[in-house]
């Protein structure tokens, strides 16, 4: 009877260690597809010491394995997918972030060409010639942000990112530009001429 349940307990523990023994493929698959994901979410671009810290995981797990240390592989490869997961997450977040602040940054420059085309539309008759110069520079910039506001849509933050500094100068030239023309002549330095002394 005792030699029965000693068998017994023998052959469980060998079909256990079997299993430790076993290649964690499963965890691989596993940290594959969660790295494919972070990759996906544009961690490489938002979250890149996140994504390279778990395929440097990855690699690790897969030397173990060639090295049979399966028990190192398995906790490798499972530090590789939390480490992916986080990349992700990361990358995520911080494409929100980048939305948000494009978002921002598109409405003020919407908002702040609207006031300057009123303003240019508010020159006198008489300047026909400088309103037409400004509303071409305003139409030019409007463009521009059609152009800014797909990138935006299209996620290509970078290149949304890029344009913003072009974006902001040429609406700070055009603003001083429009109120430079809106002040009346004699402050813009055209002064009268002087009348003859009597």
């Amino acid at each position: 009877m005792k030699q029965g349940i000693f068998r017994l307990f023998l052959f469980a523990g060998c079909i256990f260690c079997g299993a430790c023994q076993a290649a964690p493929e499963a965890e691989l698959e596993a940290a594959q597809k969660q790295i494919e994901a972070a990759r996906k979410a544009e961690a490489d671009q938002f979250a890149p010491e996140l994504l390279r810290s778990a395929e440097d995981l990855l690699s690790d797990a897969s030397l173990k394995i060639s090295e049979k240390s399966y028990r190192e592989a398995r906790i490798l490869a499972n530090q590789a997918r939390a480490k992916a997961e986080e990349a992700e997450k990361a990358a995520s977040e911080r494409q929100a972030a980048e939305r948000e602040a494009a978002n921002k940054f598109q409405a003020q420059a919407e908002r702040q060409l609207t006031d300057l085309k009123t303003h240019i539309d508010a020159l006198t008759p008489d300047r026909v010639a400088t309103r037409a110069k400004l509303q071409q520079r305003a139409t030019e910039l409007g463009t521009l942000l059609q152009l800014y506001k797909g990138k935006i849509g299209e996620r290509r933050f970078a290149e949304a990112r890029n344009m913003e500094g072009a974006l902001r100068k040429n609406l700070q030239q055009l603003n001083a530009t429009v109120e430079t023309e809106l002040k009346p002549e004699q402050s813009r330095g055209d002064k009268p001429a002087k009348k003859p002394d009597l």
